[in-house]
C-alpha cells in the first residue's frame, strides 16, 4: 500500500485521542529487530487485564518454503529481503510468529490485530493469488479463548485478493480511523470491537472486502462518544432557537 505510513499516522493519532498508550514504528523504524522488541517489551509489561491493539499497514508476501508444503507468509519489515526469507522462514515476522506471540497468547485481556495489506506469491509459476485474510483465518481456526477475554482480527482482504486504497488511504485502516474518530459508524456511540468489525464489513464494496471476526466475550470499549455527541446535538439545538 503507498499510503502505508500517513495510514499508520491517521491511526496512531486517532487511537491517542480515544486515550491509548501508542507506540509507532513507522517506515524505516519498523525493521524486524525494532519490532520484534516491541512485541517482546509488550509481552513483559502486559497483565491480566491488558487490552491490546495492534495494527500493520503495508506490506504482505507470500512465498513458497523448503519444509512448508503451503508457503509461509510474512508482514513486510523495513528489511525484508526475499532471498533471506525463503532460505530461513524464522528470520522475519511470519504469520506463524505473530499467532505465537499474539492471538494465541492467553495473558491478556483483549488483543485485537488489524491487517492492511496483501501478498501476491508465485506458485510453480503461476501467479497464484493468496490474501492476509486466507492465512490469518487458518491460525484463527485455532484459537482458544476463556470467558472474560477477546481475540479479534480485521484484515483487509477475502481470500485471493489484494488490499485496495483510494485517495484517503488503505480502505481497512481508513475505517477504522473513521470510528475511533466518530465521523463515519452508524452505533449509538459506544464504540466496541462487535460494532467495529460490523462497520468494517458493511463497507464492503466492488473494491473492499474485508474479512473481520472475534472470540470471545469481553466487552471492551474502544471508544465513547456518547457524551460528544448529546454535546453537539445540545449545541446544534440552541444554534437553532
Amino acid at each position: 500500500l503507498r499510503s502505508a505510513e500517513r495510514d499508520a499516522n491517521d491511526l496512531a493519532s486517532a487511537l491517542h485521542d480515544c486515550g491509548f498508550a501508542v507506540q509507532s514504528l513507522i517506515g524505516q523504524q519498523a525493521t524486524t529487530a525494532a519490532i520484534r522488541e516491541a512485541v517482546a517489551r509488550l509481552r513483559q509489561q502486559a497483565h491480566g487485564e491488558s487490552d491490546l491493539f495492534i495494527a500493520f499497514s503495508g506490506h504482505g508476501a507470500w512465498i513458497p518454503v523448503a519444509g512448508h508444503p503451503d508457503g509461509t507468509t510474512f508482514l513486510v519489515s523495513a528489511d525484508y529481503e526475499s532471498e533471506i526469507a525463503t532460505g530461513d522462514p524464522n528470520y522475519y515476522l511470519s504469520l506463524d510468529w505473530w499467532y505465537t506471540q499474539l492471538l494465541a497468547w492467553d495473558k491478556p485481556r483483549s488483543v485485537v490485530l488489524v491487517l492492511d495489506c496483501c501478498f501476491a506469491g508465485n506458485v510453480a509459476q503461476a501467479a497464484e493469488r493468496r490474501s492476509i485474510g486466507d492465512a490469518i483465518e487458518q491460525h484463527f481456526r485455532g484459537v482458544n479463548v476463556p470467558t472474560g477475554r477477546l481475540r479479534a482480527y480485521l484484515a483487509a482482504t477475502v481470500p485471493g485478493e489484494k488490499a485496495y486504497e483510494d485517495n484517503r488511504g488503505g480502505w481497512l485502516t481508513q475505517t477504522v480511523v473513521a470510528c475511533l474518530r466518530d465521523t463515519d459508524c452508524s452505533s449509538d456511540g459506544l464504540l466496541t470491537v462487535p460494532v467495529l468489525i460490523d462497520a468494517v464489513k458493511k463497507q464492503h464494496s466492488e473494491h473492499f472486502h474485508p474479512f473481520a471476526e472475534y472470540k470471545g466475550d469481553y466487552h471492551w470499549v474502544l471508544a465513547d462518544h456518547r457524551e460528544a455527541r448529546r454535546a453537539a446535538r445540545e449545541m446544534q439545538q440552541a444554534e437553532q432557537r
